[in-house]
C-alpha cells in the first residue's frame, strides 16, 4: 500500500492536477464550447449565408425601396391606398401554408438524398469473398484476384462518371482511365466497339463473371457454392450501380419543385408590402413603433428560403457544392482497400494466442476518467421496476403457493456480489499470490470472477456400447469421437443390398429346411417351427441385432460408422 500511495502522489505531481488547475480547465472547456457555438453559427463554408446572400441582398433592396417610397413619395389618398394594400398583403401571409408546403417538400428530398447515399456501391463484401474463395499464392492467382477487384472498381467509376461532376472532371474520357491504370487498352477498344448506345458500366461485370467461371474450371475456386457466393455479391454491387443510375435519371417531378418555389417567393413578395412599418401617427393596430430594418422578417426569410435552398442542394448530392458527396475520395478509398485485401493482406498469418480475458466469463473492460462519468446501467425494460405483492403474485389455481421475486433478480445479485467481493478482497488476492491464486481451480487455471458453473448444463454423454458381433477392420477411431448406440446410418443402396442379401439367405434356408423335413422324423418338426418363429419374431423385437450387420462374417469399417453417425 505505501508503494501505491507513492505512485499516486508521483502521478499527481507529474500530471499537475490540482484544484486550481482543474477549475481552470473547466473554465477553458466551457469557453471552448461557447467558441465552438460561435464557429458553428458564423461559419461561411457550406453555410446558409453562403446560399442566401444574393437573395438576402435583393430582398433587403426591394424592401428599402418600398419603405422609402411610402415615407417620402406617397401623399394623401395614394398613401392611404398603399396602407390598405399593406393590410391586405399581411392578411394573405397569415393564411398561406408555407410551413406545410416547404416541410413536406424538404422531407421528400431529404429521404431521397439519404437513399442515394445508401445506394453508393462499396466493393468490400465482394472483395472479402474473392480473397476467401479464389485460392493460390502464385503469380497467376494474384493477377486473377487483382483483375477481379479492378473490374469491380471500373464499373463503379463508370457509373460515377455518368452522374458526378467531380469524377467526370477527373476522368473525362476512357483514355484518362487507361492512363490511371484502371483500364487496359484492349478493354477500352472493346468498350468503344461495343454496339450499344446505353451506358456501358455493366460490361466490367460481365468480364468479372467470365473470369470467375474460368477460375472455377481451373480449380482455384474449390466449390460451386463458393462461386455462387461471389456472384451473388457481384449482383448486389451491380444493383447499387443501377440504383445510382436510376436516381440520376429520375428526379423529383418538376411541377412539384415549381409549385414550392413559386409559393415561397410569392410569400415574400407579399411580405415586402405587408411587413412594412406604417406611420405610427395613424394609430394602426400593431404599428405603434417605427423601424427601418425588418429584423424578424429577415429571420423568417432566412428560415424559409434557406429551407428551399437546402432542398435544392440535396436534390443532386453528386455535384460540386460544399455538402455534396466527395466521390473522388470514394474512388481512391475503394481502390486502396480492394488491392490491399486481395494482395498484400492475403494469407497474412498472425500468431494465435490467448486473449487477455481468456479465463474470465464476463470481462471487465476498464474506463478512463473521462468516460466513467457517462457509464450507465444496462437497460432492463420499462416494466422491470414493476413490483407485486405476494398476494398478487399467487396463481388463482394455487392460492397457497408463495412466490417471491428472488428468482427474478438472482442472476443480477450473483453478478453484483461477485464484483463487490472482487473489489473488497483485492488486497487479500495480492497477498495470497505466493500460496496460489484464490480463483484458481484444481488444475491451476484461473476461474471466472463470477462463477456460474453450477448453472451450466453438463455436456451430452454418448454411450460407448458397441455390439460384440461387430468386426472392426479399420483403425481405432479417436477418443473424442464416441460411437452412438445402435443406430447405424447407411446409404439407401447399402440398405437395399443388405435386404436382398437377407432375402436370398432366407430362401436358401427355407429350401434346406424343406429338404431336411422329408428325411427327419416328425417329432422334430415342432421344434423347427419354434425356431423359425423365433427367427421371424426377432426382427420385430430388435431390428439391429437381426440385421445383416449381426453376421460376424460381414466386414464393418468402424471409422465409417463413427463419421456417418457424427454427420
Amino acid at each position: 500500500m505505501p508503494e501505491d500511495k507513492s505512485t499516486e502522489d508521483q502521478s499527481a505531481k507529474t500530471t499537475g492536477y490540482s484544484d486550481r488547475s482543474y477549475r481552470l480547465k473547466r473554465f477553458c472547456r466551457r469557453r471552448f464550447k461557447i467558441h465552438g457555438f460561435a464557429r458553428l453559427l458564423f461559419r461561411w463554408k457550406a453555410s446558409v449565408y453562403k446560399l442566401l446572400w444574393r437573395e438576402m441582398i435583393v430582398f433587403l433592396g426591394f424592401y428599402g425601396v418600398v419603405s422609402i417610397l411610402y415615407r417620402f413619395a406617397l401623399k394623401g389618398t395614394t398613401k392611404s391606398n398603399f396602407e390598405k394594400l399593406a393590410f391586405y398583403a399581411y392578411d394573405y401571409t397569415k393564411v398561406f401554408p408555407i410551413s406545410f408546403v416547404l416541410g413536406f417538400y424538404v422531407t421528400v428530398v431529404f429521404d431521397r438524398w439519404w437513399t442515394q447515399f445508401k445506394a453508393i456501391p462499396w466493393p468490400d463484401r465482394c472483395v472479402y469473398n474473392i480473397a476467401a474463395h479464389v485460392l493460390g499464392n502464385d503469380e497467376e492467382a494474384r493477377i486473377i484476384r487483382r483483375t477481379l477487384v479492378r473490374y469491380l472498381n471500373l464499373s463503379a467509376i463508370m457509373i460515377f462518371r455518368a452522374g458526378s461532376k467531380r469524377v467526370k472532371k477527373r476522368f473525362p474520357t476512357l483514355t484518362h482511365i487507361v492512363e490511371a491504370g484502371i483500364l487496359t487498352e484492349e478493354e477500352k477498344n472493346i468498350l468503344k466497339d461495343l454496339p450499344s448506345t446505353h451506358p456501358k458500366y455493366w460490361v466490367p461485370c460481365v468480364w468479372f463473371v467470365n473470369l470467375i467461371r474460368m477460375t472455377r474450371k481451373q480449380g482455384r475456386i474449390v466449390s460451386d457454392p463458393a462461386m455462387k457466393t461471389i456472384v451473388d455479391e457481384l449482383n448486389n454491387f451491380r444493383d447499387k450501380c443501377d440504383e445510382l443510375y436510376g436516381f440520376d435519371w429520375i428526379i423529383v417531378p418538376l411541377v412539384y419543385t415549381q409549385v414550392v418555389t413559386i409559393a415561397t417567393y410569392s410569400y415574400f413578395v407579399a411580405c415586402l408590402l405587408g411587413r412594412q412599418y406604417l406611420d405610427p401617427e395613424m394609430k394602426f393596430e400593431g404599428h405603434t413603433i417605427d423601424l427601418f430594418f425588418p429584423g424578424f422578417t429577415l429571420l423568417e426569410f432566412v428560415f424559409y428560403v434557406g429551407w428551399l435552398k437546402v432542398a435544392e442542394n440535396l436534390m443532386n448530392p453528386f455535384g460540386e457544392d460544399d455538402d455534396d458527396f466527395d466521390m473522388n475520395f470514394i474512388v481512391d478509398r475503394n481502390l486502396q482497400v480492394s488491392f490491399l485485401t486481395v494482395d498484400d493482406l492475403y494469407e497474412m498469418s498472425l500468431p494465435i494466442v490467448r486473449d487477455q480475458h481468456f479465463d474470465i466469463t464476463v470481462p471487465d473492460i476498464p474506463y478512463t476518467n473521462a468516460a466513467i462519468k457517462n457509464k450507465s446501467k444496462p437497460w432492463q425494460g420499462s416494466a422491470s421496476k414493476v413490483r407485486l405483492s405476494r398476494r398478487d403474485m399467487a396463481f388463482t389455481s394455487m392460492p397457497h403457493k408463495v412466490f417471491t421475486e428472488e428468482d427474478e433478480v438472482m442472476t443480477c445479485k450473483l453478478h453484483t456480489n461477485s464484483i463487490k467481493k472482487k473489489n473488497n478482497n483485492g488486497r487479500s488476492e495480492n497477498t495470497s499470490d505466493l500460496n496460489g491464486s484464490p480463483n484458481e481451480d484444481g488444475n491451476g487455471r484461473e476461474s471466472s470472477s463470477n462463477s456460474f458453473s453450477h448453472f451450466k448444463r453438463p455436456p451430452p454423454a454418448y454411450s460407448t456400447f458397441v455390439p460384440s458381433n461387430l468386426q472392426q477392420t479399420g483403425s481405432r477411431p479417436p477418443e473424442e469421437l464416441t460411437v452412438p448406440p445402435k443406430k447405424l446410418s447407411r446409404s439407401t443402396g447399402e440398405r437395399r443390398k443388405d435386404a436382398s442379401h437377407a432375402h436370398q439367405s432366407q430362401v436358401k434356408r427355407d429350401r434346406a429346411e424343406s429338404a431336411a423335413a422329408t428325411e427327419e422324423p416328425p417329432s422334430n418338426s415342432r421344434s423347427r417351427q419354434h425356431e423359425e418363429r423365433d427367427v421371424r419374431d426377432c426382427s420385430s423385437e430388435d431390428d439391429d441385432e437381426c440385421s445383416p450387420l449381426s453376421n460376424s462374417s460381414y466386414p464393418v469399417d468402424l471409422n465409417q460408422i463413427v463419421n456417418e453417425s457424427v454427420i
